[in-house]
């Protein structure tokens, strides 16, 4: 399987080594993203838009989502949100939890 890797560089980080498809590096912004997604080859299965911050993918834990039904948008709350991802604001603008709760 086929899964192209879209590495958002938030931190001006080196893209990781990716053994399951193609890497497109773009700036953190919707429009390089969506050049980026624009620029990449056919034929891949899946694309993972990754932010840099994260540290690289694992690759496992991405076949697994992968092979499970269902679209994964985001990691969410596990990552105390904190205004992150600030492209979610562009995917579903008025999702209740894409705002942090008041302190």
């Amino acid at each position: 399987m086929r899964i192209d890797l879209i590495w958002i560089d938030s931190i001006a980080a080196t893209p990781p080594d990716w053994g399951l498809g193609g890497v497109m590096t773009a700036e953190s912004s919707p429009r390089a993203v969506a050049a980026a997604a624009a620029r990449r080859n056919a034929g891949a299965e899946a694309v993972l838009f990754w932010d840099a911050a994260l540290g690289a993918p694992d690759e496992a834990a991405i076949l697994a989502a992968v092979r499970t039904p269902g679209d994964v948008w985001h990691a969410g709350l596990s990552l105390g949100m904190g205004h992150r991802p600030r492209m979610i604001d562009y995917v579903d603008p008025v999702w209740r939890f894409n705002r942090d709760p008041a302190p």
